[in-house]
């Protein structure tokens, strides 16, 4: 089978930005691939703006503003610079790297951050995991962080699934993909017990067989889903409201109301935040939230209030309903199904976990931003053709 030189150019600049964050631990030597490979794919990015042969959509531009602020205030408030970078260019890149393939060669985009993403939970599975300063690193991280990369691969693998039809033996490979990263990544989440991910697979199981089996919840249910979830989560982190769900934690999960000691770190944390609420503390600033030294929120939407304050929270709720709304404004597909579902998924992840800090989340919702353009091209068989590039590239069609 023929490799166009577009494809492979693709994929290099694809396995870079998808990153393995406890790589260190196992493969030291690709260090400077990773520190360096982002800052060429964001060069390549802005040589194709000045060129005029692309234009970033309204979701990417809104996404670098975000990270751009947080990179100001940072500075502003004397935080730590080179953590900003570490989380912030690769969502950069991510989100330049999806949104100028989708629009040039969607198939090619959706088979690159399915397949690179496959192979990463794999060798996590595989390379077990290495003992560092107490805790334990495994190919993707800390343990309770992996979940950001499965969930984005696994709704990726299952638009290919469904959407990549040339041959029996095409969809059969594609079938036997989805089910070892998913099979991959529950036998990870039940032997190390990381409940959140449990919950959120469940959560996006059952929002996708609801919408399945009522299509017209899609468009209707998901955006006032996802507007509870949100409340919820500022109900849960800044009132303290999880005693109404007592029947779930306790009874169901087996967990404690502190949800393992979150609460503590969200009032110190939430303490810290209100000294500089409306612009934000920065990245690398905060005193530690606990006794045992703990220097990360534990909630994304408490993490975006600390570190950017009102103006990064209300950015990054902007983005989320924007991705939604997207979402829910496709023609009824199979597609819209699988991106309502895993974005109300991981908006109950959030709750306890931050998926923005990885760059395959930033995929998933360039993609939901993309997907009434997405589903008319790869429905009608046409994922590499040059009108993709003709229509999209200089414009912010959809």
């Amino acid at each position: 089978m023929k490799i166009s030189k577009f494809s492979l150019k693709y994929f290099v600049m694809m396995a870079i930005i998808i990153y393995p964050i406890g790589y260190f631990y196992f493969a030291p030597y690709l260090r400077s691939i990773y520190r360096y490979g982002k800052w060429v794919v964001i060069a390549y990015g802005i040589l194709l703006m000045v060129k005029r042969v692309y234009n970033p959509s309204k979701i990417v531009s809104l996404i670098i503003a975000l990270e751009v602020y947080l990179g100001i205030i940072t500075i502003v408030r004397g935080g730590n610079i080179s953590t900003w970078m570490n989380y912030a260019l690769p969502n950069i890149a991510m989100a330049f790297l999806v949104d100028f393939g989708i629009k040039k060669k969607p198939k090619v985009a959706i088979k690159a951050v399915a397949l690179i993403g496959m192979f990463h939970l794999l060798i996590n599975n595989l390379l077990g995991y290495v003992s560092s300063n107490g805790m334990n690193w495994y190919w993707l991280g800390l343990r309770v962080r992996i979940a950001s990369y499965a969930f984005p691969v696994i709704a990726v693998l299952m638009i290919a699934l469904f959407y990549f039809k040339k041959s029996r033996k095409c969809k059969i490979i594609w079938l036997i993909s989805f089910l070892v990263s998913l099979l991959a990544s529950i036998q990870f989440f039940l032997k190390e017990q990381v409940a959140t991910a449990l919950v959120t697979l469940g959560a996006f199981v059952i929002y996708f067989l609801l919408f399945c089996f009522m299509e017209k919840l899609t468009s209707k249910f998901a955006p006032k889903a996802w507007c509870v979830e949100i409340v919820i989560n500022i109900g849960i982190v800044f009132f303290g409201i999880q005693s109404k769900f007592a029947w779930l934690i306790e009874g169901i999960l087996g967990k404690s109301l502190t949800f393992t000691g979150r609460t503590t770190i969200w009032n110190s944390a939430f303490g810290q935040a209100m000294e500089h609420c409306i612009f934000g503390s920065g990245i690398g600033t905060a005193r530690v939230f606990n006794d045992n030294g703990v220097t990360y929120e534990h909630n994304q939407l408490l993490n975006m209030f600390y570190t950017g304050g009102l103006i990064a929270l209300m950015l990054f709720l902007i983005i989320l309903f924007i991705s939604i709304k997207r979402v829910c404004d496709t023609k009824r597909s199979i597609l819209n199904k699988i991106m309502a579902s895993i974005l109300l998924a991981c908006s109950i992840e959030m709750i306890t976990e931050h998926p923005f800090e990885n760059a395959l989340f930033i995929s998933v919702l360039v993609i939901a931003y993309h997907s009434t353009w997405i589903h008319e091209i790869l429905e009608d068989g046409n994922g590499d053709n040059k009108k993709c590039s003709e229509n999209l590239l200089l414009q912010d069609k959809i």
